[in-house]
């Protein structure tokens, strides 16, 4: 038989013991890079640019602007690449919500009698021919490369900002008058 008098004190015992080395133990935080070696702006400072966290509609110029970023690359040209991949990821999503919002706000209005088109079709329709148009229109308008040496291991690496923007005029898909169709629904709003 288990002798609990003995077994209780030894396992709160043992957990305190536990607990007190995990709460001591302290690690260092990554350190992300030690020295900015380069810019291609010769700026030691990020452009406030840079920053922007989502993609965003200037109704001044009607135009959507995201920032691409990439992570670590050995040299410029990948950097460069991985960044136009993350902003024309983020203007065909910004598109495909876009577009799933009109569609949804007409889906909640409409009947579905007869003969009347399914709205989650044209809804995949619109999105795919949106989100490729707009990877195939985006223009750059600013750029920034970084060169960063890690101390620890001696090696450099590439960071990269693209700001990348598509005008809103340049939408021309789908039937005739559906992109019409499109901007006065947000018209209504």
């Amino acid at each position: 038989m288990v002798n609990f008098k003995l077994t209780i004190p030894l396992s709160a015992t043992l957990s305190l013991v536990i607990f007190m080395t995990a709460c001591t133990t302290t690690y260092e935080p990554p350190v992300v890079a030690d020295k900015l070696i380069w810019t291609s702006d010769g700026e030691s400072a990020r452009p406030a640019w840079t920053l922007m966290p989502a993609a965003r509609q200037d109704s001044a110029d009607q135009a959507v602007r995201v920032v691409g970023m990439s992570n670590r690359h050995s040299t410029q040209k990948g950097a460069r690449d991985a960044a136009m991949d993350d902003a024309r990821r983020q203007i065909a999503n910004y598109f495909s919500s876009q577009v799933e919002d009109k569609v949804e706000r007409i889906e909640s209005g409409a009947n579905t009698q007869s003969g009347v088109q399914d709205p989650v079709q044209e809804l995949n329709r619109i999105t795919q021919q949106l989100s490729v148009h707009a990877v195939n229109s985006m223009t750059v308008e600013n750029s920034r490369f970084e060169q960063w040496l890690d101390s620890r291991t001696g090696k450099t690496f590439f960071n990269a900002f693209v700001q990348a923007a598509m005008t809103m005029n340049s939408l021309h898909v789908g039937r005739s008058g559906e992109l019409e169709d499109m901007r006065r629904f947000e018209e209504d709003e």
